[in-house]
């Protein structure tokens, strides 16, 4: 590859853009799921307000506050994924010279472009905090009614301030004049307010209830647990250790007794490629577990106290943020060195952050509602 002017970033700006756009989607999907269910929701459309209102003003202003919150962990995913595009597409940009530095050692440019690239995403981070409370601010100024009843043929019913509400009479659309002796009081049906629709659920049946009404959802949840089957049983019931060579089956093809065929070593590639799995299963499992915790714990405690623990934890997050997770990881192998143990760590230390700040805009959001 070869940087000859703006034309060659569109592919590179692609290749970033669309898994931050897939990330960022995820979010916004589940929260706009989420806020549709609300009753203020179900409120805005009974009282007649047009379809397109109550998704920009309502729906969205209150789903995009976990997006907003995300806003600076993305800039930081995106700058470190520049190291690794800028390499590949041989860009001259500072994510090159960022990894050369590292291959050659060269501590003083590693120094200046973390300390650069750490104060760029702390202003960044600083700047989604100020967005965040000033939309939080601005969401708990809008009051009032949300608009007004209209009845089944169109005529719009006066709102609790307006005459009619009051007993007197007012004009309708139409010329007819509309009173409040017109209306009958129904008041409330306890037994039925009181009354289950349907049979209570815990949190575990309802998952359970989506996931097997999601077919997509429900196979792939069987090839998740055929993954995890065969990473733990193929190699026990193989007749083949993963490190037996065999001379004379050096680099064979499929075969009734080597089912993947063997490497150059003679190793059996089936029994291999489940050992594999097995490793990379349990390092995921468990970073992904630790990293939940921790986040969901530490945002938790953020969104809810706020201050000076917020604070703390929040420039916490900027640190890490501001050191690329490739060299985090460098670095603990490089400490610890290499190992499952190691990179365990290295992914937990890197991880937990992006859960913790989804976490605290979550929190947060219930908090103003």
């Amino acid at each position: 590859a070869q940087y000859k002017g703006f034309a060659y970033t569109i592919l590179p700006s692609i290749g970033l853009g669309f898994y931050t756009m897939a990330s960022v989607s995820r979010i916004m999907r589940a929260s706009m799921l989420e806020v549709v269910q609300q009753d203020y929701i179900k409120t805005a459309r009974s009282k007649g307000i047009s379809k397109f209102r109550v998704t920009w003003k309502h729906q969205i202003r209150n789903a995009i506050m976990p997006v907003v919150t995300i806003l600076g962990p993305t800039v930081a995913a995106v700058l470190t994924g520049t190291f690794v595009i800028e390499s590949l597409f041989a860009i001259p940009g500072m994510g090159k010279y960022y990894v050369e530095s590292v291959q050659n050692n060269d501590y003083s440019l590693i120094l200046g472009m973390t300390a650069f690239y750490g104060t760029f995403l702390v202003f960044c981070n600083m700047v989604v905090d100020i967005l965040y409370r000033s939309e939080s601010a601005d969401r708990r100024k809008v009051g009032g009614s949300m608009g007004e009843m209209k009845m089944k043929d169109g005529n719009v019913l006066p709102s609790e301030n307006s005459g009619a509400a009051a007993g007197t009479s007012e004009n309708l659309t139409d010329g007819r004049t509309i009173t409040r002796d017109k209306f009958e009081m129904v008041g409330k049906n306890i037994e039925k307010m009181e009354s289950i629709s349907r049979p209570s659920l815990t949190f575990w049946q309802e998952a359970w209830r989506r996931i097997r009404t999601n077919k997509a959802a429900y196979f792939s949840l069987i090839l998740l647990i055929a993954y995890g089957l065969l990473a733990i049983f193929a190699p026990m019931f193989s007749h083949y250790g993963f490190d037996q060579q065999d001379a004379y089956s050096m680099s064979k093809g499929i075969s009734a007794a080597h089912w993947l065929g063997t490497d150059s070593l003679g190793r059996d590639l089936w029994v291999r490629v489940w050992m594999g799995a097995r490793v990379s299963l349990t390092i995921g499992l468990l970073s992904a577990l630790l990293n939940t915790v921790i986040g969901t714990v530490l945002g938790g405690f953020c969104g809810y106290y706020g201050g000076k623990f917020d604070m703390i934890v929040m420039r916490i997050i900027d640190v890490i943020y501001g050191i690329p997770s490739l060299i985090v990881c460098i670095l603990v192998m490089v400490v610890l060195g290499s190992g499952v143990k190691s990179l365990i760590i290295a992914m937990v230390i890197v991880g937990w952050t992006g859960t913790c700040r989804f976490t605290r805009g979550e929190v947060y959001r219930l908090k103003e509602q």
